[in-house]
């Protein structure tokens, strides 16, 4: 029996709720997810790293009924090494010695840690970058390779989602928001600014050390000197309002006003 989107959502709810359902009589239903595979800022989504392989990609992720993701993994034909999501291994979002240069991918653009255990609305959606790590030397270069996202609901239902990555292996874009390329010349540029920076710091705490310091009695004399001081401006501002706010006497200009001084007798 085909199903729709709403109605497979409605069957997962009754079985939640401990109704028996024979799925075997039902047609595989449609997806109750959209995954669009967004185009790649840097060209490549296939980066090798010596003898591993970072794998990044961005998706949008469209709920066409309630769906709640619990677990998000990728398949491929040639790592045999298992992929994990970055962020459980050291240096994530940043691959050093990387075509090149650098790649940086900035957090708040990866769905890793946000798109699990999500809850999505009907129509809601989800974008940004899936980023994975594979223990495996990255494949030949070639102009595409096939890969399948598996997206797990509550209940241990899996998903599959197919996908064609690029994997020329070579940055031929700028970048955006969330994922940046620093050839080498830009990595020694920030590099020799970032030591500039620090040199500077170094003068001016060497600089601030090598003055003579004062000793506590005219450090006291110079606090007695700035209260006085602060206690002077006080008393004048206070004596000049005071000043302001005095009714003159009635030199036949009629009544001052009323309201303009709280003072006024």
């Amino acid at each position: 029996m085909p199903t729709t989107p709403h109605q497979w959502h409605l069957f997962r709810r009754l079985e939640a709720a401990g109704c028996p359902i024979d799925w075997d009589g039902l047609a595989e239903p449609c997806s109750p997810l959209r995954v669009m595979h967004e185009p790649a800022a840097l060209g490549t989504e296939i980066f090798p790293l010596g003898d591993r392989t970072a794998l990044v990609f961005r998706v949008r992720i469209i709920a066409a009924v309630p769906f709640t993701i619990s677990w998000i993994g990728l398949s491929t034909d040639w790592p045999r090494e298992s992929l994990s999501l970055l962020g459980t291994q050291d240096n994530a979002g940043c691959f050093r010695t990387c075509c090149g240069g650098e790649v940086r991918l900035a957090a708040r653009g990866l769905l890793n840690s946000r798109i699990r255990h999500r809850g999505l609305r009907r129509g809601e959606w989800i974008s940004g970058y899936i980023a994975l790590l594979s223990g495996a030397a990255a494949p030949p270069c070639s102009k595409k390779r096939e890969a399948t996202l598996w997206i797990l609901d509550p209940f241990d239902r899996s998903y599959p989602y197919d996908l064609v990555l690029d994997n020329s292996q070579q940055i031929a874009g700028d970048g955006d928001n969330e994922t940046r390329f620093l050839t080498a010349d830009q990595l020694a540029q920030e590099r020799a600014a970032y030591l500039e920076a620090e040199a500077a710091k170094v003068q001016r705490d060497a600089e601030l050390k090598s003055r003579p310091k004062k000793s506590a009695f005219i450090e006291f004399l110079d606090q007695m000197i700035l209260d006085t001081e602060r206690e002077t401006e006080a008393a004048a501002k206070k004596d000049s309002k005071e000043r302001e706010c005095t009714p003159a006497a009635d030199a036949g200009h009629g009544p001052l006003k009323e309201g303009i001084c709280d003072k006024a007798s």
